[in-house]
C-alpha cells in the first residue's frame, strides 16, 4: 500500500484553530479533538502506520459516532472544516465525509 497523504499541523491550526496531538507511545499516531458544542466532542485518530482513521463523536456523555476505516489513502481537510478521507481497497473504493460544525458525516462507497 502507498504512503498515506494527511494535513500538516499547520493546516489544523489555521483551519480548525486546534494543534494536532501525536500520541505518545504510539509511532505515526495523531490526533485531533474539536469541542463542537456544548459537551460535544469529535476526534479523530489519524495512524499513518497501518494506513487507519478512527472517527469519534461524543455529546454529553454517549457516543453517538465510532466510526473505523482501513485502506486510508488520503485524509484532507477543506477550507470549511470537512475532512475526507478516501480508503482503497481490493474491491472497493470509499469516501467519508465529516463536517466538523455543525457535526455529520456521509460515506459514499463504490465497489469495483
Amino acid at each position: 500500500m502507498a504512503a498515506m497523504s494527511y494535513p500538516d499541523e499547520q493546516d489544523f491550526i489555521e483551519i480548525l484553530g486546534v494543534v494536532p496531538e501525536v500520541l505518545t507511545g504510539e509511532v505515526g499516531v495523531t490526533r485531533v479533538v474539536l469541542k463542537t458544542g456544548e459537551d460535544e466532542i469529535l476526534s479523530l485518530v489519524i495512524d499513518v502506520v497501518s494506513c487507519s482513521v478512527r472517527l469519534k463523536w461524543v455529546k454529553a456523555g454517549s457516543v453517538l459516532l465510532d466510526m473505523y476505516r482501513e485502506f486510508v489513502s488520503q485524509v484532507t481537510l477543506d477550507k470549511a472544516g470537512q475532512f475526507i478521507v478516501k480508503s482503497v481497497g481490493a474491491e472497493f473504493t470509499s469516501e467519508l465525509t465529516v463536517a466538523t460544525h455543525p457535526v455529520g458525516a456521509r460515506e459514499s462507497l463504490l465497489s469495483d
